[in-house]
């Protein structure tokens, strides 16, 4: 860290105002930058572990949440003592208005939080002004019933923007655990890579932060520090963990040790945007499970129309899905 006396007559890494007399700047150990004093505050790069918005790379343990909206430190699994799909959400919002951002941080987690530990708040450096609002695992039914959307949604009467704004993204985490075996995780993203236009269409984002280009999944860097890269990979060789991709930035991500990362999606306050996204990763996670090989093969089963179809037909179990998809994809 370079002293004060050494960086004075700069600006400010976030509002570029220069540092004069009166304003001393505050240094941040998260990206080694220079803030004068009001936006080292709202942006809380003190990394103080009490601060209401916790640094990049804070992990608290996870509280994974079940159907009956009821909690416990381990996964939930089902009968055959098979782990539950689980999902987390990361979802990033910026700050526009000219007001106190950290008291309406504040007041967010307290109301998440307000029945128990859902969900906590983290830089990003993606973020100019703003956060990221990161769940607890939970299972779809925990989403749908028992998640408090609502203190989300009232952001957007607070000034913040989500849907708009380039620097936000939408990821949600899925466990690896739960998937059946490679097979499974195979058909999942091979379903999810070879049908980019519709997926783009619902998602309502294509995006450098998600690439749905299938070289850039199977063909991507090994080793950054090397510039290497992989060729002649497989949708299988990645499912079974044979080739590795070390570009995260790919619409499904591998590179989470318990986790596949989905990070397609566009951002919104909304409530129904979020459990289309959610109740999508669940349908794709439970198509890709039950279509076998010979479905695949000759009927085409992990084309877009196919899943759309049995989308449908679960009735009011991906209603919200379902109703996307007519407003959105045209395919």
């Amino acid at each position: 860290m370079p002293s004060y006396e050494e960086e004075s007559g700069c600006s400010c890494y976030s509002c570029n105002d220069l540092f004069d007399d009166s304003s001393y700047g505050s240094w941040s150990d998260y990206d080694d930058q220079w803030r004068c004093d009001d936006c080292h505050d709202r942006h809380c790069y003190d990394n103080d572990s009490e601060s209401v918005i916790m640094s990049y790379g804070a992990k608290p343990s996870p509280n994974f949440w079940s159907d009956d909206g009821l909690c416990s430190y381990y996964a939930p699994v089902n009968d055959s003592g098979r782990q539950v799909q689980c999902y987390g959400i990361e979802q990033e919002v910026e700050f526009v208005g000219r007001g106190e951002m950290l008291s309406h941080a504040e007041t967010l987690i307290d109301k998440l939080n307000a029945k128990g530990e859902v969900a906590y708040l983290k830089e990003d450096g993606s973020i100019h002004h703003g956060f990221e609002i990161v769940t607890h695992p939970g299972t779809l039914g925990f989403f749908m019933n028992h998640f408090p959307w609502q203190p989300i949604a009232d952001l957007a009467g607070k000034e913040f923007k989500s849907w708009n704004r380039r620097s936000c993204g939408l990821h949600i985490h899925m466990s690896r655990a739960a998937f059946l075996d490679d097979k499974h995780l195979f058909k999942f993203l091979y379903f999810v890579y070879n049908n980019p236009a519709p997926l783009i269409q619902f998602a309502g984002r294509q995006s450098s932060y998600a690439k749905f280009g299938i070289d850039a999944f199977l063909n991507g860097y090994d080793d950054y520090e090397r510039a290497t890269t992989v060729r002649g990979s497989s949708f299988m060789d990645m499912a079974k963990g044979k080739s590795r991709n070390h570009d995260r930035y790919v619409a499904v991500n591998l590179m989470n040790v318990h986790t596949v990362e989905l990070r397609f999606f566009r951002p919104s306050l909304r409530i129904e945007t979020n459990l289309a996204a959610i109740q999508f990763c669940d349908a794709v996670f439970n198509y890709t499970e039950m279509v076998d090989t010979p479905s695949v093969m000759s009927r085409r089963a992990l084309e877009f129309n196919s899943f759309r179809s049995w989308v449908r037909s679960q009735g009011e179990r991906y209603e919200i899905l379902s109703n996307r998809f007519n407003e959105r994809v045209t395919a």
